[in-house]
């Protein structure tokens, strides 16, 4: 009876050490891609208006929940649009032993500075490099309808320690939603209209399904803006998939 007691028991721990990893997910080699480290006087990277960069998101699962890095080539080579054009999900999910792989791009940016506080290991995708500059920790359910359906107006959470640049004499564009939240343009997409750029966005409104209450403005700013984010930043995104950042309180 004792030996059938120790048999059960070693069947049954055998059982859960094998099915454990599948129910938590990623590894701990996989999630350690997405350590990051704090940087005390970050350098600043300016002359940024209008300046193409791209983004991947990478998802790793923690039970039922997805840990994402965001990455970007900001600071590397530019990439040709026929390149990007070529990036597949699949194989790189598949490479990294990731969950889910997204793109974000090809973008530009709408402002003139940032520092970032926090950076991670770069990563070489499909041959160019990436830095890693943030984390979003979301539900599973919720990153794969978002995924899906890319909703707009639709408030995402993402833990970065930046301060964005707004240069006085430019302009900045803004949203503002109905119970008064403002959020700054922060970057463009090229996703949906390729020929998008800076000099459409006075009139941008027109091309936008805005939420009832909501309004869109172009405005120039008469001092530099600086908007500094320590912990948690709050984005959306419109129509064209330009995303706008929460301005902080």
């Amino acid at each position: 009876m004792k030996k059938n007691k120790l048999i059960a028991l070693s069947t049954l721990t055998l059982g859960a050490s094998l099915i454990y990893p599948k129910i938590k997910g990623s590894s701990k080699k996989q999630l350690q891609r997405l350590d990051m480290k704090y940087i005390d006087d970050p350098q600043t990277l300016e002359n940024l208006r209008s300046k193409s960069y791209y983004e991947i998101f990478t998802a790793y699962r923690i039970f039922n929940k997805f840990k994402i890095g965001v990455y970007n080539n900001i600071k590397r080579l530019p990439i040709p649009v026929a390149d990007s054009d070529r990036f597949d999900a699949e194989a790189l999910k598949k490479e990294l032993g990731a969950a889910m792989i997204i793109f974000n791009g090809p973008r530009f940016w709408v402002l003139d500075g940032i520092r970032g506080y926090y950076t991670g290991e770069p990563m070489k995708f499909f041959g160019y490099e990436f830095d890693l500059v943030a984390t979003i920790e979301n539900k599973i359910s919720d990153l794969k309808v978002q995924a899906k359906e890319r909703k707009p107006y639709i408030e995402q959470t993402i833990g970065r320690y930046t301060d964005f640049i707004f240069n006085k004499g430019e302009k900045i564009f803004e949203l503002v939603s109905d119970t008064g939240v403002i959020y700054t343009m922060q970057s463009a997409s090229l996703e949906i209209n390729k020929d998008q750029t800076i000099s459409d966005f006075d009139s941008l409104s027109a091309k936008l399904k805005l939420p009832d209450g909501w309004i869109y403005r172009a405005r120039m700013i008469e001092e530099d803006i600086c908007f500094k984010i320590r912990g948690e930043a709050h984005v959306i995104q419109d129509d064209l998939r330009n995303t706008y950042q929460r301005n902080p309180a």
